[in-house]
């Protein structure tokens, strides 16, 4: 009975920027994917949730065999969206497995949420999903030029018009 419960996709909901992040991102020309440590269920879920249509590739553990911390999921995924793996930007919400198995594989790695983990700094935790903007954009024009702050609405807001959302 906990294990229907846990699969039904009624009791999962997205982050409420979700839809509109992952559009922005297509849009813009970015391959979207999810990558899980889920059972086959996790499908069921994406695509009540209307989530499948705006992915790109969905890689879940249980079905390729692999799964995080351990690089080969993450090279997987690299495959997936046709980029190298240093060219991968996961974002996760467990220190552990998203963030140094991200990192040791040689990919990109933040994490959304409020967890923090041991060897994780502060910026490398997003607050919510509309701040992967924020790091896309440090990505285009550089670390140290003119940087919204996160906290900060205006500086959001200017992130997102420059990505053609506000």
């Amino acid at each position: 009975q906990i294990w229907e419960r846990f699969i039904n996709p009624d009791h999962w909901e997205p982050y409420p920027e979700a839809e509109r992040v992952l559009g922005v991102l297509r849009k813009s020309g970015y391959k979207v994917g999810v990558l899980s440590n889920w059972g086959t269920g996790l499908m069921k879920i994406l695509d009540s949730r209307g989530l499948v249509k705006m992915l790109d590739f969905v890689i879940i553990s249980a079905e390729v065999g692999i799964e995080k911390p351990g690089a080969d999921i993450f090279k997987l995924a690299a495959k997936q969206a046709g980029v190298g793996i240093e060219n991968l930007l996961h974002v996760g919400d467990h220190p552990e497995a998203d963030f140094h198995g991200a990192r040791a594989a040689g990919a990109q790695a933040v994490l959304v949420g409020r967890k923090r983990g041991e060897g994780v700094d502060d910026d490398m935790v997003l607050g919510n999903l509309r701040e992967i903007f924020l790091i896309l954009w440090e990505d285009r024009y550089g670390r140290y030029g003119k940087r919204p702050k996160p906290s900060d609405a205006e500086g959001q807001r200017e992130v997102l018009r420059m990505w053609g959302e506000e």
